[in-house]
């Protein structure tokens, strides 16, 4: 499994994006969150496999387990807040922050973590020919000199070359910090 923390050497993270902590409250900010305390993270994690120490874990719903089954691990490897959208079965020991759309306020920290992201973004739809339209969109913008990158099922392409995914759809941290390298 890919550790998506932000919890690395300061060559692999976007220029800017090494202002640790964050304040739990600005993270959560539009996320309708309730009994936010004042207290600062390092940074968001959903896995609670590679949560690092003083990261807020995002317990998220599964298809078969929901997230906050995992408190005690996220804990165990020193999560200090835990944020999610129903109340957790056992007492994890650390705050615990009460959200409606759980998945929609990690997003919405994970790109506060990594911000500023790019300014523009473009998306293409459609039945066929999408992989092969973004793969020439993108060599046009970077043969002009802007910083593109492609996103899709195949992984994400930078002028660096090609670094498969392993979803088809990314975890909004590793999104957002790829993103925040575009800049």
């Amino acid at each position: 499994m890919m550790n998506l923390s932000r919890r690395r050497s300061a060559e692999a993270l976007p220029e800017g994006s090494e202002d640790l902590p964050f304040a739990l409250k600005e993270l959560l900010k539009g996320a309708g969150a309730r009994g936010v305390p004042v207290l600062d993270v390092e940074g968001v994690n959903a896995d609670s496999r590679s949560v690092a120490t003083g990261e807020a874990f995002f317990a998220l719903p599964g298809m078969r387990v929901h997230g906050d089954s995992f408190a005690a691990q996220a804990v165990g490897r020193g999560a200090t807040a835990m944020v999610t959208d129903r109340v957790p079965q056992a007492d994890p020991g650390i705050p615990v922050v009460m959200v409606k759309d759980v998945r929609a306020a990690y997003a919405r920290a994970a790109a506060r973590q990594f911000s500023p992201q790019p300014r523009v973004a473009a998306a293409v739809t459609g039945t066929n020919g999408k992989s092969s339209v973004v793969s020439f969109v993108r060599q046009i913008w970077a043969a002009s000199g802007i910083n593109a990158a492609s996103l899709g099922t195949v992984g994400i392409e930078t002028s660096a070359g090609i670094r498969p995914q392993e979803l088809t759809t990314s975890d909004p941290l590793l999104l957002h910090r790829d993103l925040a390298g575009l800049k």
